[in-house]
């Protein structure tokens, strides 16, 4: 059951990183069914105690991205895709999503952050083997960039999904591996 989990869990990851790269927005079908699908799994796969930690799960995930919202620093669809997420791994695997969550997405925002002031300065890539200054842009001083934050919140996942054991037990049973 537990490979039913993570299965699940990876597609809509892969959904919500598709849609979120494709259309800068991640679906509240996607995300509800996303609740909804973790929760039914850990009921079915572990009673009542699982459904309870499930629903935990749920809240921790949006408590950790909530305060980013709030402050308008990201979407509301990442504070729900975090949800749904807690809905499949639990509150505890969902805080070492959502802490590593956190970190990719500064590593990334600072990459993009670094490359628009390379690029600004006339001294981005292409103009770095060229040794030649780049065309300014013409666009205003403050630029706000869509950041597909489902991209940090599949590699924070993932990380958790990791330490749980459960892509070394998907890969197994992908694979045919035995457990003997």
């Amino acid at each position: 059951m537990q490979n039913a989990i993570t299965l699940t869990l990876l597609f809509i990851l892969t959904l919500a990183v598709f849609t979120d790269m494709h259309a800068h927005r991640i679906p509240n079908t996607l995300t509800g069914a996303g609740v909804l699908a973790g929760l039914l799994l850990q009921f079915l796969a572990g009673g009542a105690p699982a459904l309870l930690g499930s629903t935990l799960g749920i809240a921790a995930g949006i408590a950790i991205l909530l305060p980013f919202y709030l402050l308008r620093g990201m979407a509301s669809g990442d504070v729900k895709l975090m949800g749904a997420v807690g809905s499949f791994i639990g509150a505890k695997a969902v805080l070492l999503a959502g802490c590593t969550t956190l970190i990719i997405g500064a590593v990334l925002g600072l990459a993009i952050f670094t490359g628009h002031l390379l690029n600004r300065s006339g001294f981005g890539p292409k103009q770095a083997l060229l040794n030649q200054p780049a065309e300014q842009p013409a666009t205003p001083a403050v630029r706000k960039e869509k950041f597909p934050y489902a991209i940090p919140i599949a590699g924070g996942s993932l990380v958790a999904l990791s330490q749980l054991g459960h892509l070394n037990a998907l890969a197994g049973f992908i694979l045919g591996w035995s457990s003997t």
